[in-house]
């Protein structure tokens, strides 16, 4: 794990830092402004390339690239590692299925949760600013209820739902 954590860190911030310097000294903007954006995701570089080399699911790949580049409000740490070991549980297709629901429903929560806090912050001013850590919402109870609904479906049911049997 050591050697990936080495690849990651090398894919991103040193090639992000040659970029940069590159781009300063050519007074090319676009190759500086690329490897801004290289150094600024070597932390999902680093977890992507550990990840791979412990040979997890392509979607594992995927969320935890996805959530360690958006930053650390947008997932948490327990959804990347819920996802993570339903990932090495279900099949394909149930993986896909489960996170199609909890998107589904993480959505539908969202958006009733967002309604909350705008009806909690007309008629409460200790609700919070808007985007504040009182804004967001667990993703976990939509990926478990989803994970549930895979299981129960099977892969050969799965299938049947995304339309690939």
């Amino acid at each position: 794990a050591l050697g990936a954590m080495a690849q990651g860190l090398f894919a991103s911030l040193l090639i992000g830092t040659i970029l940069g310097t590159a781009g300063d000294l050519s007074g090319a903007a676009a190759l500086t402004e690329i490897g801004g954006y290289a150094k600024a995701v070597s932390g999902a570089a680093m977890a992507v390339a550990i990840v791979y080399a412990l040979q997890a699911p392509p979607l594992v790949l995927f969320s935890l690239a996805a959530a360690r580049a958006l930053g650390r409000g947008c997932v948490g740490g327990g959804d990347v590692k819920l996802v993570a070991v339903t990932a090495l549980y279900l099949g394909p297709a149930q993986m896909v299925l489960m996170l199609a629901l909890a998107s589904a429903l993480g959505l539908a929560f969202g958006l009733a949760w967002t309604h909350r806090a705008r009806r909690m912050r007309r008629t409460n001013a200790q609700a919070g600013p808007r985007g504040t850590r009182k804004d967001a919402f667990p993703w976990g109870p939509a990926l478990a209820a989803s994970c549930w609904a895979a299981l129960l479906l099977g892969e050969g049911g799965a299938r049947v739902l995304l339309g690939v049997a």
